[in-house]
């Protein structure tokens, strides 16, 4: 119960796995993978892993495993980057995108594993975004800015450098993140995590999600978006203000000097 993410994932693979489906969880972050290995390995699910540590005939053989029609591998853990490239895992019907990528095209490519030539299944996507955090600001940048490359690309088609994909975040984008992050922090109720702790997994997906279903070649894929619900109050900090994190340090009873 260290993190509402894992938290939602402890709730739903059970019901994954009882449905028969086989899943494939995206991480950014090594050691976010070593919790989640560790974490499998608590509940005893079979799994393998592939990041950027893993070379070789070593990357080959746990693809291999997973793939066999007759593999027990309930779960796949891999790095976003690491897995996103020249890998099929159609085997997988189920993706878990554990924490977003600051570029989307990435996210893209790591759920595109499952979604390869030989899928017969429809792919459910689920992509777990921290509410009232900076990854939710970041998320819809990203989002927005992934739109606007699109149609950008649409229009520049064969030009070059029209690939290059989204651009990186300035200091000041970075910044506001940060801000909207910790201005959120404060507005948790101290109950609402309790709340999510005790709800079960249908009723978090069914009040808690926001779902997008997108036609392919007439079958439907569905892609899920988790968010973690959190309290609507305000506090009484301007994010424009220019002392900001010293009014927040505050708020959140942080000694800043002892920071500094």
């Amino acid at each position: 119960q260290a993190a509402g993410k894992l938290v939602l994932i402890d709730k739903l693979l059970p019901k994954l796995k009882a449905g028969g489906h086989r899943v494939l969880i995206f991480s950014q972050m090594v050691r976010c993978l070593d919790i989640l290995e560790d974490y499998l390995i608590q509940r005893r699910y079979p799994y393998e892993r592939i990041d950027g540590r893993v070379r070789g005939n070593l990357r080959q053989a746990a693809i291999d495993r997973f793939s066999r029609p007759d593999s027990d591998r309930f779960v796949f853990l891999l790095c976003t980057r690491a897995g996103g490239l020249g890998i099929n895992l159609t085997a997988a019907d189920t993706c878990i995108i554990f924490d977003s990528d600051w570029n989307p095209q990435n996210d893209l490519q790591a759920q595109a594993r499952c979604h390869r030539i030989g899928q017969s299944k429809s792919v459910k996507i689920y992509r777990l975004i921290t509410r009232n955090s900076y990854e939710r600001e970041m998320f819809d940048k990203a989002s927005l800015k992934l739109g606007l490359d699109k149609a950008v690309l649409q229009s520049m088609s064969g030009r070059e450098n029209a690939t290059n994909g989204v651009q990186q975040l300035s200091k000041k984008e970075i910044e506001d993140l940060l801000r909207k992050g910790a201005y959120g922090a404060l507005m948790d109720e101290e109950d609402e995590g309790s709340k999510f702790c005790e709800e079960d997994i249908d009723q978090i997906l069914l009040r808690r999600t926001h779902t997008i279903t997108i036609e392919s070649e007439g079958k439907g894929s569905t892609f899920a978006k988790a968010s973690f619900v959190a309290s609507g109050n305000r506090t009484d900090i301007s994010l424009d203000d220019p002392n900001f994190w010293q009014k927040w340090a505050k708020k959140a009873e942080l000694d800043i000097e002892a920071l500094n």
